[in-house]
């Protein structure tokens, strides 16, 4: 009785730096908290702060500076989302077999590791996620991560299992790898379900 070998093709996320993340919510804020220094401020009807455009005699771009102020207030909510949502993308495939792995990035890198070569072969495997069909969650460490090294380099990719027939034959992997003592070892983050 001959089978089939198993082969897997999942979304190869990217994820950027938590540092560039960070610093483009940080631009956007003290970009909203520099206009409040350029317009007067009020309270209960008393002038607390004069504002940089009035003492400087540009009192004509206040009613502006306080349009552009308002306009980026309103707009946090959808720029921090865009932000967010941006810091992850699909950017290749990465296919899972008995004996390899490929990966492939933007179409234009194609790289494949042996298996039974790698050192340090760790799964960080949460399952799949129903009905997504592009990655939903900016949180780190809620998809499924693949880490290795190989000519004394270490390699980090994160990919996406999307039904329940991917999560099976995930499994039915890690069972062919420890049958071939392949040394990898697997952690799971999710419940079981």
């Amino acid at each position: 009785m001959s089978t089939e070998p198993i082969t897997i093709e999942c979304e190869l996320l990217y994820r950027k730096k938590q540092s560039v993340v960070k610093a483009q919510l940080l631009i956007y804020s003290f970009t909203f908290i520099a206009l409040c220094f350029l317009v007067p401020t009020y309270s209960k009807g008393k002038l607390i702060y004069v504002g940089l455009l009035k003492e400087n005699g540009l009192q004509d771009y206040i009613g502006s500076a306080q349009v552009l102020q308002m306009g980026i207030l309103l707009l946090a909510a959808p720029s921090f989302y865009i932000i967010l949502a941006r810091s992850l993308k699909i950017k290749g495939t990465i296919t899972f077999s008995e004996n390899y792995i490929i990966i492939e990035w933007w179409r234009k890198f194609k790289f494949r590791f042996e298996v039974q070569h790698l050192k340090d072969f760790h799964v960080q495997f949460n399952y799949f996620k129903r009905n997504d069909v592009e990655p939903r969650t900016m949180v780190l460490g809620n998809n499924n991560i693949l880490l290795f090294k190989r000519y004394k380099k270490s390699f980090k990719y994160e990919f996406l299992l999307q039904t329940i027939e991917e999560d099976e034959k995930m499994r039915a992997l890690f069972e062919i790898w420890e049958s071939k003592n392949t040394t990898f070892q697997y952690h799971t983050v999710l419940a079981d379900f």
